[in-house]
């Protein structure tokens, strides 16, 4: 009976053995990501929750169409600038505020911005899921971009670019990308180029915000140890004032001719070279997206055409690249180029044999389920597919889709992509040595490695190269126009003074004061400024004879002779007007060039170039349609930042089109506005009143009629 007893149990272990045997050796399934709980909301905000009970954490994102592709070709990098301050201060916190309460509650929080979509992130602890919610929530919809906070990121981002552009990869890509969408937002660098880092303030950031931080295409994403009804309550409260609609953006086309398109970025002396070779690929939401996938994979495999290089594709929203990227000897890159490209037809020539092609779908799968180790990878993996405009179970059917390709789709899509007759090849190396070598493969042109990825247009008021003889012409016609549109040469002859009134609104500190100016001008070089401000008061004066005086009362009231910048300030002001605008233009000894037309104001104006002889230069920009002058645009003395004087509010005075409106700003940001009360022109003011005011008439001296 006993050893009945142990013959059973034996019988039983070694059942039990062989089946866990049997189990160890079968294929263990699929891993398949969760599927988000979503609501749409009114404004058009989708809200996607995936509950994750595991840790105490949780892990927020909101994604906006604010990438480098919804830039002007003048603001490039303006995207990942707008991107990095939405932390830094809202309508409600400082940015020290904002900070603290992060610090305080151990929130992380970042903002960062790729080609298409800006993201801004989260990280927290559960119990501080709402509080970390309703900060980011006041991060996307109420930045302020406080004005020290932008240029200090701006000088960041410029400062970076140097280290960038020392990764040859990174700087390879660019000019892949470049090339592959030529003239087209696709091919913008991400990180900005050093010319229009430079141009970007605070307005490009505000007006970047505000056209692209809309909620019509923007996702909100949470994960972890959260309540989904909670989270959809306090999502839709937060969220629901959110208004307005984000401009679309053109599908990426690949770039077309009849030979490959081969750029050499120049390293002289460079040893071993990088190279980007580039085919067009199927966008994400295409039905061929996963066979572009398995065609990458099976050119790393150990198929009929093997590469020793790294293959991948980039999909975006209509379009894509498939990317071979590698680095060898400068000697041997002729060869390895063309081994890419053999590879590629060979891959497209005929469908893969069935264990390759196991092999390749193998490669993805198990790749794939790493993007979900993290909470932010589920978050970014369901954004990248949603925003893509596939349905919220994409990721958990994507390898349900690498399984569904046939051979056939897979030399299908590789005859479509290895297939084009102009394929984008990038080298990074010496040109000296690659130049001749290359011109077999396509049409070749080298740049230096410390230029642009792409062409930066520079906006007419910024050009100040030698004009044409044409652009010399109309702009000599224009400032014609602009005169006899504000009275006529004749009229304007006849003015030889002018005493301006007006209420003046400062901007300091982000805060309006209210104060007056008073303004009086006599021919010659005679003027007269003083302004009131509460209770502060300045006089400044130009007697005509190359002296100037200052008075303020933050100085005393004694006058003190102006130093050499104030001199020269008060000579711009003093020729700053209407009449002197205009006369200078006139001037036979000027340089006068039309640069083209520019946003001023409400519209676009015709843009004039205006050089004097002692090298003064402005800037006018004059409506199209009616020719007054909107605006003129001047560095001080002493700085190399324009200053731009935008007029508006046209009433005739002695039968001269004069503005009762101007606005001052500095880098797009609004100095001062003024409103005139009353012009007097030919007044008749005397010479004295230029003079330093005695003791006696100083305290007089600033007060204007209120």
């Amino acid at each position: 009976m006993i050893r009945l007893r142990r013959l059973r149990l034996a019988s039983a272990l070694a059942m039990a053995l062989a089946l866990a045997s049997a189990a160890a050796g079968a294929a263990p399934a699929p891993y398949r990501p969760p599927v988000p709980a979503t609501r749409r909301l009114a404004n058009g905000l989708t809200i996607a929750v995936f509950p994750d009970r595991r840790l105490p954490i949780a892990q927020i994102a909101v994604l906006v169409p604010g990438g480098s592709m919804q830039e002007g070709a003048e603001e490039l990098g303006v995207a990942a600038v707008t991107a990095a301050l939405l932390t830094q201060g809202s309508a409600s916190r400082t940015a020290g505020e904002f900070e603290t309460e992060l610090v305080h509650r151990a929130i992380t929080m970042s903002g960062n911005a790729g080609r298409e979509y800006a993201t801004l992130s989260a990280g927290c602890r559960s119990e501080d899921f709402e509080a970390a919610l309703s900060l980011l929530a006041e991060a996307v919809l109420t930045p302020v971009f406080p004005e020290d906070e932008v240029d200090a990121a701006r000088v960041r981002a410029v400062q970076q670019l140097p280290i960038t552009r020392q990764a040859a990869g990174g700087v390879a890509e660019e000019h892949a990308f470049a090339l592959a969408f030529p003239g087209q937002t696709a091919g913008y660098p991400t990180g900005g180029t050093m010319t229009t880092l430079n141009e970007i303030h605070r307005s490009e950031v505000q007006e970047f915000h505000r056209r692209c931080y809309r909620p019509d295409r923007a996702l909100l994403a949470v994960a972890g140890d959260v309540d989904t009804a909670k989270v959809f309550a306090l999502a839709t409260e937060l969220f629901n004032p959110w208004r307005g609609t984000a401009p679309n953006v053109a599908p990426p086309k690949f770039a077309t001719g009849t030979r490959a398109h081969v750029r050499i970025v120049d390293v002289p002396g460079r040893a071993v070279t990088e190279y980007r070779v580039l085919v067009p690929a199927p966008g994400r939401e295409s039905a061929d997206a996963p066979a572009a996938l398995l065609v990458s994979a099976l050119l790393e495999g150990r198929g009929r055409a093997p590469i020793e290089e790294r293959a991948s594709v980039n999909a975006l929203a209509g379009g894509g690249v498939l990317m071979v990227s590698g680095s060898a000897p400068s000697d041997s890159i002729p060869g390895r180029l063309r081994a890419v490209r053999s590879a590629l037809a060979t891959v497209a020539a005929q469908p893969p044999a069935a264990e390759p092609l196991a092999a390749a779908r193998r490669r993805l799968v198990d790749g794939y389920a790493l993007q979900f180790e993290t909470l932010a990878g589920v978050i970014g993996q369901w954004m990248s597919a949603h925003a893509a405009g596939l349905p919220d179970d994409a990721p958990a059917a994507r390898m349900d889709r690498w399984l569904a390709v046939t051979p056939d789709d897979v030399a299908r899509v590789a005859r479509a992509s290895a297939g084009t007759p102009a394929p984008v090849i990038v080298v990074l190396g010496p040109a000296a040595k690659l130049k001749t070598s290359l011109a077999a493969l396509g049409t070749v042109e080298v740049v230096d490695v410390s230029s642009s990825p792409v062409a930066v247009p520079m906006s007419p008021s910024r050009a100040s190269g030698a004009p044409s003889a044409e652009q010399v012409a109309a702009g000599k016609r224009l400032i014609a126009d602009a005169v006899k549109a504000h009275g006529g040469a004749d009229r304007l002859k006849l003015i030889k003074d002018s005493v301006l009134e007006a209420q003046a609104t400062l901007v300091l500190n982000e805060q309006e004061v209210a104060g007056t100016l008073k303004e009086t001008r006599k021919d010659p070089s005679r003027y007269l400024a003083s302004m009131v401000v509460r209770t502060a008061y300045g006089l400044q004066g130009l007697e005509g004879n190359g002296r100037g005086w200052v008075i303020a009362s933050s100085i005393g009231d004694t006058a003190v002779a102006a130093d050499s910048l104030t001199l020269a300030n008060l000579r711009i002001a003093f020729a700053s007007d209407l009449i002197h605008v205009l006369r200078e233009a006139q001037d036979p000894a000027a340089r006068v060039a039309s640069r083209g037309r520019e946003r001023a104001g409400a519209g676009e104006a015709e843009v004039v170039e205006v050089v004097m002889p002692d090298g003064r230069r402005r800037v006018l920009f004059l409506d199209g349609a009616s020719h007054r002058l909107v605006a003129i645009e001047q560095s001080e003395a002493g700085s190399d930042v324009p200053v731009r004087r935008s007029w508006s509010d046209f009433r005739t005075v002695k039968g001269v089109l004069w503005p009762f409106a101007e606005t001052r700003s500095l880098r797009g940001q609004r100095l001062m506005t003024l409103q005139l009360r009353s012009v007097q022109l030919n007044a008749g003011v005397a010479d004295a009143a230029f003079a330093p005011p005695t003791r006696a008439t100083q305290t007089a001296a600033p007060r204007i009629r209120r």
